[in-house]
């Protein structure tokens, strides 16, 4: 008697629980992680009137927090510009609902890395200014 009920115990507390993990860990076999890119990061100089304070800071950067998939962008200008968006297949998609010249400001780029080195080449966008052509922009990250 006291062994059946140490097997069914076993059974219940040990066998159930590492099923359940096993099928867990099949299932997301398939997933990867998202590249890391949090951190500061060095853009190169934007000479473009239609930046605003973005071209003004000197060395213009930028600090990126990452949480999966998702990114916050904050800028280094007097407006701490910050954008929200996601990072998908090694490209960034941001946008901000203030910017100097139009009502959203949008930040596409794309990652590359090197073994060490890690930089991002794109564009900032400003839509509902049809005066301001796309500003190309490169940026490389900082430290490690």
């Amino acid at each position: 008697m006291f062994k059946d009920n140490l097997t069914f115990g076993y059974v219940l507390f040990v066998g159930i629980p590492l099923l359940i993990l096993i099928g867990t860990l099949r299932a997301g076999a398939g997933l990867s992680a998202p590249p890391a890119v949090s951190g500061d990061w060095t853009v190169e100089p934007m000479p473009n009137k239609c930046a605003g304070s973005l071209a003004d800071a000197n060395p213009t950067s930028l600090s990126i927090y990452q949480t999966g998939a998702d990114l916050r962008i904050s800028f280094n200008d007097t407006q701490k510009t910050t954008l929200a968006g996601h990072l998908e297949s090694g490209h960034i998609v941001t946008t901000s609902s203030t910017s100097g010249c139009g009502t959203v400001l949008r930040l596409e780029a794309a990652l590359t890395a090197k073994p060490g080195q890690r930089s991002m080449q794109g564009r900032l966008l400003f839509d509902g200014c049809d005066a301001c052509a796309p500003v190309p922009f490169r940026a490389n990250k900082s430290g490690k």
